[in-house]
C-alpha cells in the first residue's frame, strides 16, 4: 500500500498547474505553494485577496463514486482488494476537508474548493469564480456555514437523533428560547413529525386553522429565518403519510418546502417497533437550491423502486413532476432483523443517513463555489 501511495502525486497535478497558470495570466500574484502554514495547506494562496484555493482530486476527496453513478463509496470499492483501507482513507480525507475549510473561514479567509474534473471541464469558469471571489465586497451567504456541520432540532427527535449525527462528525446546537431570532445559523435543521402534523399542512378540513402542528410551526420558523435558512433540512415521519388522503397532504408539504427555495428528496427506512413490529419511517431531505453548485449532479426525479424507495414512493415521485425533486442514489440500508426497537437502533439509522446522505452532500456543496466568512 505504501508503494502505491508513494507514486501518487499530491502537489502540482496537471489541473492545479493549469489553474495556476490561468490565474497568473489573469493578473493574480500567487504565493509560494510550499511556504504557507494555513490549515489544510491550500494548493493556491492569493494573499492580497485573502483567498485559499484547493484542487481536490475526485478519487481522493470522495467525488468519484458519485460521478461514476455508484450508490456509495462502498459500491465503488465492492470488488477492490483492501477495500476497507481505501474507504477509510478517503473518508478521513473528506473529514479533514470539512475541518480545514471551517478553520480557514473562522480565520477570515475566503475558500474555494474545485474538483479536478471541474477544472479540466471548465478552466475558464473556474478562473471566473476566483475573479468574482476577489471582489472585496463579495456577499457572503448561509452556504458558507455548510462545512461546520452544525445542526439544531426544531422538534425533539430524542437523544438518538442527536447521538446519531454527532457520531458522524456533526455538532448539535440548541434553541435558547421560542422565536426565530433565537435559532442559530446551522447547516442542518431536523424535525420529527407525526402524520397529523403533515396533514395539517395539507389543509385537512377536520384540523384546518390549528397552528400548533409541528410542520406548520417548522415551516413558519424556517420562513422567518429569511436569509439564514439552513442549507439542509431533514424531516422524519411515519411512512403512512404516503397513503393518507391519497398522498395529497404529503404532496402539499413538499410544495411548501419548494416555495421556501428547497429542492426535495424522500426515502424510507425500517425500524423495529414495540412488540417486534416493523415501523417504516419516511425521511424528507431538502436542500436550498442556491447552495447547489452549478455543475452538481442532479439525478432524474423518476426513480426505480428499490431498498429505500419502495414502489409506492417511487410511483409518487415519478407521478409528481410539479415538485422540484433532487433525488440521490442510496445503497441498501442496514438490516436489524426485526430486533426490538430501542434508541441505539434508531441512532444507528440516523448515523446511516449522516454517513451515506448528509456527509457526501456537504462534501459536494463545498465544491465549485466561494465560501466566505459568515457572521450574524
Amino acid at each position: 500500500m505504501s508503494a502505491i501511495m508513494r507514486r501518487v502525486r499530491s502537489a502540482n497535478t496537471s489541473p492545479e498547474v493549469a489553474l495556476r497558470h490561468a490565474l497568473e495570466s489573469a493578473g493574480f500574484h500567487l504565493s509560494d505553494i510550499g511556504g504557507n502554514d494555513l490549515p489544510g495547506k491550500p494548493d493556491i494562496v492569493l494573499t492580497e485577496e485573502h483567498i485559499a484555493i484547493f484542487v481536490d482530486g475526485d478519487f481522493w476527496h470522495g467525488g468519484q463514486w458519485r460521478k461514476r453513478k455508484f450508490a456509495s463509496i462502498e459500491d465503488q470499492f465492492r470488488e477492490a482488494p483492501s477495500k476497507d483501507y481505501w474507504i477509510n482513507k478517503i473518508r478521513r480525507n473528506v473529514n479533514r476537508d470539512f475541518i480545514n475549510t471551517k478553520k480557514l473561514l473562522d480565520e477570515g479567509w475566503k475558500v474555494i474548493r474545485f474538483w479536478e474534473s471541474h477544472i479540466k471541464k471548465d478552466l475558464t469558469g473556474c478562473v471566473s469564480n476566483v475573479i468574482q471571489a476577489s471582489k472585496k465586497r463579495l456577499k457572503a451567504d448561509i452556504c458558507s456555514i455548510v462545512p461546520g456541520r452544525t445542526f439544531v432540532e426544531f422538534c425533539d427527535g430524542g437523544k438518538s437523533v442527536r447521538t446519531g449525527l454527532e457520531n458522524r462528525g456533526w455538532t448539535g446546537l440548541r434553541i435558547a428560547e421560542k422565536g426565530c431570532t433565537s435559532i442559530p445559523s446551522v447547516t442542518l435543521a431536523t424535525a420529527a413529525l407525526s402524520r397529523n402534523d403533515i396533514s395539517l399542512s395539507g389543509g385537512n378540513k377536520e384540523s384546518h386553522g390549528k397552528k400548533t402542528a409541528r410542520f406548520v410551526s417548522f415551516i413558519s420558523a424556517i420562513e422567518d429565518m429569511k436569509k439564514r435558512r439552513p442549507p439542509i433540512l431533514l424531516l422524519e415521519s411515519p411512512a403512512t403519510i404516503l397513503s393518507y388522503h391519497k398522498g395529497e397532504d404529503f404532496r402539499l408539504a413538499l410544495l411548501e418546502l419548494n416555495n421556501l427555495g428547497y429542492t426535495v428528496d424522500a426515502f424510507t427506512l425500517d425500524a423495529a417497533g414495540q412488540g417486534a413490529k416493523i415501523r417504516r419511517r419516511l425521511f424528507i431531505t431538502a436542500i436550498l437550491e442556491f447552495c447547489i453548485p452549478a455543475d452538481e449532479i442532479r439525478e432524474s426525479a423518476c426513480v426505480y423502486a428499490g431498498a429505500v424507495r419502495p414502489e409506492t414512493l417511487s410511483e409518487f415521485i415519478c407521478g409528481h413532476p410539479e415538485i422540484d425533486w433532487n433525488v440521490r442514489s442510496l445503497p441498501a440500508p442496514p438490516d436489524y432483523g426485526g430486533a426490538a426497537f430501542d434508541g441505539d437502533k434508531h441512532s444507528s439509522l440516523v448515523e446511516w443517513i449522516a454517513e451515506y446522505y448528509l456527509n457526501p452532500l456537504v462534501n459536494e456543496l463545498m465544491k465549485g463555489r466561494t465560501l466566505a466568512p459568515y457572521f450574524v
